[in-house]
């Protein structure tokens, strides 16, 4: 199954449960608060059939501002966040950017792409997983970065999860990530290693010594 039908499936599976617990709750806010179907769905202006259909996470299409006004009406309050948990469905330009890495490699490297994290029930995998002969590298690809930190520590995460030796943060090299760069100078701490010599090294199935940034 392609990549974007696996994610759409997931998110619509998530919304049918996240329906569910929403009608759950205020089921039983409802009924601590001693109000019928009836009379609560005059207080939001719906009936009281539409009420026991949001109750049982059944009203599908339904308005996020009638939730928060059932929610208010029996002395609640709904809240809503996104969590990034998994890897997200990448572009043509990301597609691209790994495809010009790879293209680097030597021809005796192993290379990977969409690397699952070997732990129970975890949605992560790594953009990519380059293997030379004593060593493995763990690539983490951005086509604009933000966030770098955050960047950076769900890169570690993946090298610790999958136990590779190398970690390389792999950029696409535009005037906004090289500026976005320079304003974290600790990142040479992190990344000691020259994006030409790691380069060079991949070049050869060497290992690079280090872990690094290559803008491409």
């Amino acid at each position: 199954m392609p990549t974007w039908q696996s994610t759409a499936n997931r998110g619509a599976s998530r919304a049918r449960y996240i329906l569910r617990r929403v009608g759950e709750e205020l089921r039983r806010y409802r009924i601590e608060a001693g109000l019928s179907t009836r009379h609560l769905g005059r207080i939001v202006g719906i009936s009281h059939t539409q009420v026991r259909r949001v109750e049982a996470g059944l009203a599908g299409h339904i308005d996020i501002d009638l939730l928060a006004r059932m929610a208010s009406a029996l002395g609640a309050e709904l809240t809503i966040g996104v969590h990034l948990i998994g890897t997200p469905v990448r572009d043509k330009a990301h597609i691209a950017l790994l495809r010009r890495f790879a293209g680097r490699l030597a021809t005796s490297i192993r290379w990977r792409t969409e690397v699952p994290i070997p732990l129970a029930g975890d949605p992560r995998s790594a953009d990519g997983v380059a293997s030379g002969g004593a060593y493995d590298a763990v690539i983490e690809a951005e086509t604009r970065l933000d966030d770098v930190q955050a960047v950076v520590r769900r890169l570690r995460a993946k090298q610790r999860d999958l136990g590779t030796t190398r970690a390389i943060l792999l950029v696409a090299d535009t005037r906004h990530n090289r500026e976005v760069l320079r304003a974290v100078p600790d990142l040479h701490e992190q990344f000691p290693v020259r994006a030409r010599d790691c380069l060079l090294a991949l070049g050869r199935d060497e290992d690079p010594g280090g872990d690094c940034i290559l803008l491409m």
